[in-house]
């Protein structure tokens, strides 16, 4: 077993049996990583309030050689709470919808330390309106899908205003309204 120590950001949690969790966190050093953390739903765990949903934290991890979960979180400690959202509470779910589009667009242990600074700096308290069209155009560059270059999958428009999670093509908003894809993006 190796022990790791990395900064991390919290993307998700889901419970895993009765107790344990799931946790997807982006990291410094490894990209997305799915870790186990045992004990964590408990009254009593020192995890359960630091593994939320857009905590960066501080976070000590056992990677296992054999077999099932690769990683397991042993501890964690918040570096920074969601200062985001204390800002701007009115924005938690663009933040959560903007979490969620990272974890679903990102391999594991694929560190990407561009990735990485985007993160820090949606996450971070800034004072700044959240503009959505602008910071998933800028994931999306970043993630190989620059919309500047990018054309409709439909009619080769190069004004594209969509982008199809599911299928990572783009699409014109003439197209997209044709299509009526709930997992459509507006960039």
């Amino acid at each position: 077993m190796l022990e790791h120590y990395t900064e991390a950001f919290v993307l998700g949690n889901k419970t895993s049996k009765e107790m344990d969790a799931q946790i997807v966190l982006y990291t410094r050093d490894f990209g997305k990583v799915a870790a186990k953390a045992k004990s964590a739903r408990k009254m009593t765990s020192k995890l359960n309030g630091h593994l939320q949903p857009l905590n960066f934290v501080s976070a000590r991890l056992i990677e296992k050689s054999a077999g099932g979960q690769r990683f397991q979180i042993v501890d964690a400690l918040t570096i920074d709470d969601k200062q985001a959202l204390n800002k701007n509470p009115e924005n938690a779910q663009k933040f959560l919808n903007i979490a969620e589009f990272i974890n679903e667009m990102t391999f594991e242990a694929h560190q990407d330390l561009r990735l990485w600074q985007a993160i820090k700096k949606i996450f971070s308290p800034v004072g700044e309106s959240l503009e959505e069209k602008i910071i998933y155009r800028g994931l999306l560059k970043i993630l190989g899908f620059d919309p500047e270059h990018g054309s409709c999958a439909t009619c080769g428009n190069s004004q594209i205003n969509y982008f199809s999670k599911t299928e990572h093509i783009f699409f014109c908003g003439k197209c997209a309204g044709k299509i009526g894809d709930n997992q459509l993006l507006l960039i």
